[in-house]
């Protein structure tokens, strides 16, 4: 687990995987509307969901016993109400999903037993920040991205979700716009990477992350501009998308036809304290996440460029290490059905 992951973990406490009786799964609508609901894994990644203190405890406990890991991972996922789910970076990721049950078909097996589908799976830009100059880096990042889409392609979903390399990693300042050499850097490595995935019949989707190369209104549109429509989709993420200052529903109404899926959290709005240099850290991001509802994502003109703009897709419920992520996908679930199905009709 390198230094960069383990900012993906903030939460707290112990023991190894023992599991604690929680509440009967709620009666939800998790399908309908031509809109697909998943949850994302890292819902399910603070380590005092797994009765642990640390980020270092799950992953030791992760590599001792990864089938019993994911075992409880997916019956929780099941639990929350969703029918689909979407895998992330360690520990949910799709090399310790083939490390817990062997083959790509037993995987399946398990999920099908649990009525779970698998949508998709996500990897990290930030590994692409060394390959603009390194061309064995390079090499190396779409030998990984052909082998995760085949795994894809195997287990029968269709999205491979890339996080964009960090701006403070390409760019002296974080609050300038994006160069066009940076930009155009960024669209021709997501060009490569989704002609890689398509060659198994997967779609590669920009997930849009906060302080990103690819978040903010304007650079979404350049990327989108400058990429092959047949090879780079888009996932906007409404949490990150309102940290960085930007509007959700600007971006599904200018590129619903790109999009494979949305990430559905709500955010309480940008930071004041982001460096002018540098980088900033995931966890600095998730304490601006919130549960749908509670923070300032106009839900309801998001959802209304979605039916104007007739995207059907999955919709992916999602909060960053929910200290109850249970009943986290489950509130989500709920808010969309109570606030805003009606809209999307």
């Amino acid at each position: 687990m390198t230094e960069q992951q383990r900012t993906n973990f903030a939460a707290a406490g112990r023991g190894d995987f023992h599991h604690t009786e929680r509440n009967a799964p709620m009666n939800v609508k998790a399908e309908g509307n031509a809109l697909t609901w998943a949850a994302q894994v890292i819902t399910f990644y603070a380590p005092a969901f797994w009765d642990l203190s640390t980020p270092e405890e799950l992953m030791e406990a992760v590599e001792r016993d990864p089938r019993e890991f994911y075992d409880r991972l997916m019956d929780s996922v099941a639990e929350s109400g969703v029918g689909h789910v979407e895998l992330c970076m360690e520990p949910g990721d799709w090399r310790t999903a083939l490390a817990a049950y062997g083959t790509p078909e037993a995987f399946v097996d398990s999920l099908s037993h649990r009525g779970l589908v698998l949508t998709g799976s996500y990897q990290s830009g930030w590994s692409y920040e060394g390959a603009f100059e390194d061309a064995g880096i390079k090499r190396d990042l779409l030998d990984e991205t052909a082998r995760h889409a085949e795994f894809l392609a195997a287990c029968g979903a269709d999205v491979l979700l890339s996080g964009p390399p960090r701006r403070g990693a390409m760019e002296a300042s974080i609050a300038l716009p994006l160069s066009a050499r940076t930009s155009d850097l960024v669209a021709g490595m997501f060009t490569d990477l989704g002609t890689t995935a398509a060659r198994s019949g997967v779609r590669l989707a920009i997930h849009t992350e906060a302080y990103s190369c690819v978040c903010r209104v304007d650079d979404i549109a350049r990327v989108m501009s400058a990429t092959d429509p047949s090879v780079v989709h888009l996932c906007p993420d409404s949490g990150h998308i309102t940290l960085d200052g930007g509007d959700t529903a600007v971006v599904v109404d200018a590129h619903a036809e790109r999009m494979t899926s949305m990430h559905w959290k709500d955010c309480i709005g940008e930071r004041d304290d982001v460096p002018p240099t540098g980088v900033v850290t995931h966890e600095q991001m998730m304490e601006q996440f919130r549960r749908m509802g509670n923070g300032i994502v106009k839900w309801a003109e998001v959802v209304t460029a979605m039916r104007e703009r007739s995207f059907r897709g999955y919709a992916v419920a999602e909060i960053d290490l929910a200290p109850e992520p249970i009943e986290d996908v489950r509130d989500i679930l709920d808010y969309f059905e109570s606030n805003l199905a009606d809209i999307y009709r």
